[in-house]
């Protein structure tokens, strides 16, 4: 079963927007504990914020049914990305997770890659667009998934400030990407590369 709450759709004229907030999270938490059936869920574009999408989180983990979560554009920061990390951890039945849109900046990313590093991770594409990525927070990402993590297959990390001057430290990552055989996309459109970045992956 999958449930489409988002707002991706939008249509001029159409009938008013949802607005899901924490009331609306709390009820969708206690659905995702009792729902044996719910696979899917999409809530992008709504006002959840920190503590609601912490409620669905915890309601996902005692559930153990999701497949697919997306959770973009609902100002989140790195406040969530604690119960994200364990999320991913718990649920091994989750495959693809969307956190396009949400300010989760170098701490909350972090956070995020060190559930990654866990083994029962089962996690196949993560969308981190618009996400507040600097080079610390991809450095913390990418070694995580270098050393740790060999089931995602693709990721996304475009529009983020980046900002690679030098293929110095972009250059670890790279070669070790040579020994992950599970990584098969890796998206950074946008990401203030510069011409020292084909150095870096030769």
């Amino acid at each position: 079963m999958e449930l489409d709450l988002s707002n991706q759709n939008e249509l001029i004229g159409a009938t008013k927007p949802n607005r899901i907030g924490y009331k609306g999270a709390e009820a969708l938490a206690e659905v995702l504990r009792v729902n044996k059936f719910l696979c899917c869920l999409n809530v992008s574009s709504n006002k959840i914020g920190d503590e609601g999408v912490k409620l669905i989180l915890e309601g996902a983990i005692e559930g153990q049914t999701l497949i697919s979560l997306d959770i973009s554009k609902n100002c989140l920061t790195s406040k969530c990305c604690l119960s994200i990390a364990r999320f991913v951890e718990k649920v091994s039945s989750i495959n693809d997770l969307n956190l396009k849109g949400n300010l989760l900046e170098t701490a909350g990313i972090k956070l995020i890659a060190n559930g990654l590093r866990m083994h029962s991770v089962n996690l196949k594409t993560i969308n981190l667009q618009s996400t507040g990525i600097t080079l610390i927070g991809y450095i913390n990402l990418f070694y995580t998934i270098i050393g740790r993590n060999s089931s995602l297959k693709k990721i996304k990390v475009d529009f983020n400030p980046i900002n690679f001057t030098s293929d110095l430290p972009f250059k670890p990552a790279i070669k070790g990407l040579d020994k992950n055989r599970g990584l098969q996309s890796l998206s950074l459109t946008k990401c203030g590369l510069y011409d020292s970045i084909g150095s870096a992956m030769c």
